[in-house]
């Protein structure tokens, strides 16, 4: 699911998403879309997929967790954010991370002093 140019998309309750493939993400923001994961939704990675991703070089995606039941598998990424992307926990959320799951990716710093 991705929201994009301030679009919104919410993961309702009952809902559940799927990254199992190298890349991709469950949950995509970008260029000032929002997208909201609420109370009851499950959002789960494996094998090189990306649970949530909020990226955008100016206007930057934001991803919401209120309530989301987050589960990463062996090979999965929980969150990755660039540029202006910001990842954001407005309510109790829970994270299952499994054996060789990973949390999260920091880019390089290109400012060297």
């Amino acid at each position: 699911m991705a929201a994009d140019n301030n679009g919104k998309v919410y993961l309702e309750s009952g809902s559940n998403t799927n990254s199992s493939a190298i890349g991709a993400s469950a949950m995509y923001a970008q260029t000032g879309g929002t997208v909201y994961g609420l109370s009851g939704a499950t959002t789960t990675s494996k094998d090189g997929g990306i649970n949530a991703y909020a990226s955008g070089a100016t206007t930057g995606g934001t991803i919401d967790f209120n309530g989301t039941s987050i589960v990463t598998d062996a090979k999965g990424l929980t969150f990755m954010a660039d540029g202006q992307g910001k990842i954001n926990f407005s309510g109790a959320t829970t994270g299952d991370i499994k054996s060789y799951g990973s949390v999260f990716l920091f880019g390089a710093d290109n400012n060297s002093n």
